[in-house]
């Protein structure tokens, strides 16, 4: 099928929230190198979630060949108690990295049986950057139908665009290339944003010690490991650099004096923490040096919330957050998006320069 060639770019995404289904359904990912096909399967609270079987086939494949493969995964035997897909998941059964790395670029159509046929979906992407139900096709249990159905469904879905990202002001593009790339990241951890080219600099404002020059795999598993004493400074991405468990987030002083020094130097500084498992998401943001916005939630309350809403907030219905309207993991990502990057979007094809920095926080050091 050479129009799966023409039809696919590349772009960004995150783990999708797909259309409604019922027993007998799955997902059909269409991209540039590939044919994937997601069977689903009920998970423990009732919602149908990714199984296996994945079956992959190249993007040439016949008509019936994709049919086919659409039926062997409606009928092929599901787990009983499905749990949640996670990256190892998708990196075992498609050598893909990552639920991002799945659907950036794809254009996917949703398949649903039912008694009078099979429901075909085309899932284009919604304003929000997950999918949404577009145009139907029912078709008979016949291969060759079901996958030239496929094929004008996908036709017509635009696959998930590569991620927006504001560039600061002050960023010039670099020579020197990553030699790696990009991790994406964004949940269970705390993060910053700085407006900066230069790693290394944003590195030795915060005061971290023993810095050593590392790639974006080393650094990540690294500093993961040892995140009560170390961060990392990611390589510059189109201006931005991240700076990966920081210290002193979920405290209001400490963290408008971090923001503030760096925005003093850099010009603009983004704080974000999304941990779920405690509950607490925020953002903060400084510019020239002063602390213009600062929100956080955390274990059912709000903590502090300083400045008035930004007009991104606003536009995502975020100006008006309380108990009784608590923030989510997304909701963070979606901030992010809006003022500089999600860095859950991040991947292979992000322009990456330079190297990161892994160093010890000075205030562990002195302890």
């Amino acid at each position: 099928m050479r129009w799966l060639r023409k039809l696919i770019s590349r772009g960004g995404g995150s783990p999708a929230a797909h259309a409604p289904v019922s027993p007998g359904s799955c997902q059909v990912y269409l991209k540039f190198d590939r044919i994937v096909v997601v069977s689903q399967a009920m998970h423990e609270t009732g919602a149908h979630v990714a199984s296996e079987p994945v079956l992959l086939l190249p993007p040439d494949a016949t008509h019936e060949a994709v049919g086919q493969a659409v039926l062997s995964s409606l009928s092929a035997e599901k787990p009983t108690a499905a749990t949640l897909p996670a990256d190892d998941f998708v990196s075992r059964t498609t050598g893909l990295k990552s639920w991002t790395a799945l659907e950036r670029g794809s254009a996917l159509v949703s398949v649903l049986e039912e008694s009078h046929g099979l429901v075909l979906t085309s899932m284009p992407v919604a304003r929000d950057g997950g999918f949404q139900p577009g145009e139907q096709l029912t078709v008979a249990r016949e291969p060759r139908a079901i996958g030239a159905a496929i094929e004008r469904l996908a036709q017509k879905t635009v696959p998930r665009p590569p991620a927006k990202i504001r560039r600061p002001e002050r960023y010039r593009p670099a020579h020197e290339e990553s030699p790696d790339f990009p991790q994406p990241f964004g949940y269970k951890i705390w993060w910053l944003a700085v407006a900066s080219a230069d790693p290394r600099a944003v590195a030795d404002a915060l005061g971290l010690l023993d810095l050593r020059s590392v790639c974006w795999r080393e650094g990540m598993e690294a500093a993961g490991r040892e995140w009560r004493t170390t961060s990392f400074v990611t390589p510059s991405v189109e201006g931005w650099a991240f700076v990966l468990w920081p210290d002193g987030l979920e405290h209001e002083p400490q963290l408008r004096q971090t923001l503030q020094r760096l925005s003093a130097a850099f010009g603009e500084a983004q704080a974000y923490v999304n941990v779920r498992t405690s509950s607490c998401y925020g953002w903060a943001r400084a510019e020239q040096g002063q602390l213009t916005r600062a929100f956080l939630y955390a274990d059912g309350e709000v903590h502090f919330d300083i400045g008035t809403p930004t007009a991104e907030e606003v536009e995502l219905d975020l100006d008006q957050i309380d108990v009784q309207k608590p923030p989510d993991e997304g909701d963070v990502l979606r901030v992010a998006a809006a003022w500089s990057i999600n860095p859950c979007e991040l991947g292979d094809q992000t322009p990456t320069t330079g190297a990161g920095w892994l160093g010890s926080r000075m205030r562990n050091r002195d302890a």
